[in-house]
């Protein structure tokens, strides 16, 4: 499975350049939006997949297309309130941190997890 569509945004805010990118599955069931940075990191700003789809597979189909466009260097941020994907997450390298990160902060009620590619 692809990326059925990719929107990308040029953004620069305080000397800092971005772009904002939303991905969907092929059947337009669900989304993933990141914000990519210059330097390398990269950080998950949302997703969502429809009701009747969950656990069937379309967040882990757009979640994988995700990861595989990451490139040496880059530096992957999630922030997570929902702890179903907790253990998907480990699965695939990441681990908790109690980094602070862009766009986010650091939340109270998230954990924030980081891969390095």
């Amino acid at each position: 499975m692809g990326f059925k569509s990719i929107n990308a945004y040029l953004f620069e805010k305080e000397q800092i350049k971005y772009i904002d990118v939303t991905i969907t599955d092929p059947m337009c069931h669900g989304h993933l939006k990141y914000r990519e940075y210059a330097d390398g990191i990269i950080v998950d700003i949302g997703g969502y997949v429809d009701k009747e789809y969950r656990s069937s597979g379309v967040f882990k189909c757009i979640f994988e297309d995700f990861l595989s466009r990451m490139k040496p260097g880059n530096v992957v941020y999630l922030v997570l309130t929902n702890p179903i994907l907790t253990k998907y997450l480990k699965e695939q390298g990441f681990e908790s941190t109690e980094e602070t990160v862009r766009y986010w902060g650091k939340p109270e009620n998230a954990i924030i997890y980081k891969k390095v590619f």
